[in-house]
Order: C-alpha cells, then sequence, then structure tokens
C-alpha cells in the first residue's frame, strides 16, 4: 500500500512539474515571439496596431473592405483586422485592447443582422487563449464563461494551452499565410456561382449582447473614437421580423452611430459573379464594394461633424 502511495504521490509531482515547466515555457514564447499563422492578424491588433482606421468583425468584414482602398480615399493608414467565425463578445474585445493602447480616428464594425441574437461566447473564441490573464478582464469573464469550472482548469497550462502550441508548432512547418494586403483576405470566384436564397430572421437582440453594444458606444465615445456599423452586401433576401437587426438599428441612432445597411443591396443582388458564396464577397466583390463603402462612409463622417 505504501509503494502505491509513492507511485501516485512521484505521478501527480511529475506532471505538475511538467505542468509548470510547460506553462513558463510558453508564457515566455509568448511574450518574446510574434504569434504565426491564423494568430499573426490578431496579435498584431491587440499588441500592435496604430492605424488611422480599424476594421474590426466577422469574416463578412474580412473579405469585403480593401484597408489600400480606403487608404488611398481618405489619405489615411488603415487595417482590417476582422476574424472568421466569431461573435459579438470577440469584437468588444479587441476593441477593448485597441482603446487601451491608443486611439484610433475610426473603428468601423462589420457584422450581420443576427450578430447580436447568438448566445455564448462563440465556438472559436478559444483563439483568444495566449492573452487570458493578461489584463483584460472582459477576456477573463468570457474565457471563464465558456465551460464549467473554467477558472478552475485553466490554472493547469497544459489544460490551457492544449489548442496553442501544436498550431504554433504546425506554422514552423506549414505557412498558412493567406492574409492579404493589411490584413484583408479575398476570396475567388467559385467554380459554381452561388443561388440567391432566402434567409428569415425572427429572433431578438438578447439582453447581454445589448449591454455589451451599449458599453462598446461608451468607450469609443470616452476615447474619442468615431465608431461606423456596416452591413455588407450579401446574396439572400432576408425576410422575417428581422427583430434584431431592428434593435441595433435603433441603438445606433440613440446613440449617434452611423450605421450603413448594404445587406440588400439591389445591384449586388443581380450580380452572383462578384460572390464568393452567400454570406461573401469575392475580391472582385469586394474592391467594388469598397468604393461604394468609402463613398457613404464619407457623407456619415460629414454628417455627424
Amino acid at each position: 500500500m505504501k509503494k502505491v502511495f509513492v507511485y501516485i504521490l512521484s505521478v501527480i509531482v511529475v506532471v505538475l512539474l511538467v505542468d509548470v515547466i510547460f506553462g513558463i515555457a510558453t508564457r515566455y514564447y509568448l511574450n518574446h515571439y510574434k504569434l504565426p499563422g491564423d494568430y499573426r492578424s490578431i496579435d498584431y491588433v491587440v499588441r500592435d496596431a496604430n492605424e488611422d482606421v480599424m476594421i474590426l468583425g466577422s469574416s463578412v468584414a474580412l473579405n469585403s473592405l480593401m484597408p489600400g482602398i480606403i487608404e488611398d480615399s481618405l489619405g489615411v493608414s488603415c487595417y482590417n483586422g476582422a476574424a472568421n467565425g466569431q461573435q459579438f463578445p470577440y469584437y468588444q474585445t479587441m476593441i477593448n485592447y485597441i482603446l487601451k493602447r491608443y486611439s484610433p480616428k475610426i473603428i468601423i464594425l462589420g457584422i450581420t443582422h443576427d450578430v447580436c441574437s447568438y448566445p455564448g461566447v462563440g465556438e472559436r473564441y478559444n483563439i483568444l487563449m495566449p492573452y487570458y490573464k493578461s489584463g483584460n478582464l472582459f477576456l477573463d469573464s468570457c474565457m471563464e464563461s465558456s465551460m464549467p469550472f473554467a477558472s478552475l482548469f485553466y490554472k493547469s497550462y497544459l489544460f490551457r494551452y492544449n489548442t496553442i502550441w501544436w498550431r504554433i508548432l504546425l506554422y514552423h512547418f506549414v505557412s498558412p499565410d493567406n492574409s492579404g494586403e493589411k490584413g484583408f483576405v479575398g476570396k475567388d470566384v467559385p467554380m459554381v456561382l452561388p443561388e440567391l436564397t432566402e434567409t428569415r430572421l425572427d429572433e431578438p437582440m438578447l439582453k447581454e449582447r445589448e449591454e455589451q453594444l451599449k458599453h462598446v458606444f461608451m468607450a469609443c465615445k470616452k476615447s474619442g473614437v468615431r465608431l461606423l456599423v456596416y452591413f455588407p452586401p450579401l446574396y439572400t433576401r432576408i425576410t422575417g421580423s428581422n427583430r434584431c437587426a431592428k434593435s441595433f438599428k435603433r441603438l445606433c441612432v440613440e446613440n449617434q452611430v452611423p450605421l450603413i445597411d448594404n445587406s440588400q443591396d439591389s445591384v449586388f443582388l443581380v450580380h452572383p459573379e462578384w460572390f464568393h458564396d452567400n454570406l461573401h464577397l469575392n475580391e472582385k466583390g469586394a474592391e467594388l464594394y469598397t468604393k461604394q463603402f468609402v463613398k457613404e462612409l464619407k457623407k456619415c463622417l460629414y454628417a455627424y461633424d
């Protein structure tokens, strides 16, 4: 019995020692090296971005606005820091990081009508795990809400970084550098063009999302940063009550945040060749849309001067 106890105790000590060493090594890497691959754009926004105009949002923003065209039109620096597969808590987290370091002239948030109707933090939010316990309290709370007893599990570095180390290792051999100029990612023209569909939207805006949205509005106003929201073109007709989008627009009006809704743009709805699929523009579509968007952006900025 004594031997069994000693063996179990030895195993526990070894696991704890490995866990601590692994944690120290990982933290050293995260603090001293730029993160590669999928993390490159995220890491840049969190640590280094200093552009006048910052684009944030979901993949529809990542694939719809070309920073180069905005720079040439407005005479400012611009970066597209949007990310695939993220929900509103991610956007609030990134805005918190940006405003903590500096105050850009404009933050442009590109999303879809139903973004504030989804509960939780999103399936891909844990990509921000490298920044857990680094001073962003909202991020910490989102991480800890993702699973029961998360704060306890995250005390283990092996558990906390199990989704990170293999990415870092992989990117030393494979470089999936599909990020275009200044963060923008252009999608290709599909072999088969998308067919026009209908998307019914009836879900209301969640109360927690309304509070988070108000927090973002207040944080930008306090920092002297202009916030603009836009819904980029979709190749689908939106039907239903669309309560979430209506609430979003109401809150924007109440807080004097300009909103550009091009989701049902009649010109884009008759040009499937400008889309990669029903939700995302391809590179040609993004070029055409950015040129159109800049004109509307100038009008919004002038109206709110």
